[in-house]
């Protein structure tokens, strides 16, 4: 560290990772001392010829306190082995990864390294999706019936939406995590998904029906292409009958996901540096695997054309 920054390579300047880049940059607590990006490098990087630019992670040579890591998906496993080699502090964007061995394997590598593993779960940051929680548990009552709405925008080119994975992988997969920290990591007893070509050769809309005992049942709509509005909303029916609500403001129906949760990225900043000033351990391993496990569902009902899919705790 020098002085109160800690020192970061970021792993990957695509679309989010140049968003990240940005924050980094004007950060009172991140300084980003490097850069992993095989292929284009963010023009804000670029201008600034202090932070240096790598192929990959085996090329870092200059002191840094923790990597970032903004690859796709399917990259963050490999990416998290060797980053693990580098240093003692990893933040990955979310999920870890799209199955659960995988998540195992991820936070496993680390352990046996000594490293902290972190989720870049940015919605459980939220104000309005913190005060439903915070409901819930002072009033000792759960959720009923929930709708989860995430509707993207704008449209990701065809090209790149190939890249992310499907729907659930990449999006979805904020509201299963969301679900995990509502039902206290408890999964569902069935899952029923639909996933829609829109044309690009992957699902970019889906629903998803997770059904709990006690005719509890929560519901996930999400889309690609929110029709120029950034939709990221929740309503719950709780056990007391009880509706609440969160992200319907008109502040938060914005044109990009970067603006609607510009302050909740903004939160995981001073959150990573603190737990590499004061050595912190691994974040909610449970809670990723489990969200990885709703993934693997998901995907799987839809890939069988919707049908009811019974939840299965792998032996891991």
């Amino acid at each position: 560290m020098q002085g109160n920054k800690v020192r970061i390579c970021l792993c990957g300047t695509g679309r989010l990772g140049s968003f990240r880049a940005s924050l980094f940059i004007a950060s009172q607590d991140i300084e980003l001392v490097g850069v992993v990006e095989p292929f284009r490098v963010c023009q804000s990087v670029l201008d600034r010829p202090n932070i240096k630019i790598f192929k990959s992670v085996e090329e870092i040579n200059i002191p840094i306190d923790g990597i970032w890591i903004s690859t796709p998906t399917k990259f963050h496993l490999q990416t998290i082995k060797l980053a693990s080699k580098k240093v003692k502090h990893i933040y990955c964007e979310k999920p870890i990864a799209s199955t659960p061995e995988e998540v195992k394997e991820a936070y496993e590598t680390c352990r046996k390294n000594g490293v902290s593993l972190h989720c870049g779960w940015m919605r459980r940051r939220d104000p309005g999706y913190q005060s439903i929680k915070e409901y819930l548990i002072s009033n000792n009552v759960s959720i009923q019936r929930a709708e989860f709405h995430s509707f993207d925008w704008p449209i990701v080119p065809p090209e790149f939406l190939k890249t992310l994975g499907n729907i659930f992988t990449d999006l979805m997969c904020h509201d299963f995590n969301l679900i995990m920290y509502y039902m206290n990591n408890t999964l569902p007893k069935y899952i029923t998904a639909v996933g829609i070509d829109g044309g690009a050769g992957v699902w970019d809309s889906a629903t998803a029906s997770l059904e709990y005992p006690n005719n509890v049942v929560l519901t996930i709509i999400a889309t690609r292409n929110g029709n120029k509005v950034y939709d990221n909303s929740l309503t719950v029916l709780t056990s007391n009958s009880q509706i609440l609500e969160c992200g319907k403001e008109p502040e938060n129906l914005t044109e990009t996901f970067m603006k609607r949760h510009e302050k909740n990225f903004k939160k995981e900043l001073p959150f990573f540096a603190n737990i590499i000033r004061n050595n912190g351990t691994s974040g909610d391993v449970l809670s990723c695997v489990n969200t990885s496990i709703l993934i693997q569902a998901a995907t799987r009902s839809a890939t069988l054309g919707g049908k009811r899919i019974p939840l299965v705790i792998p032996k891991l």
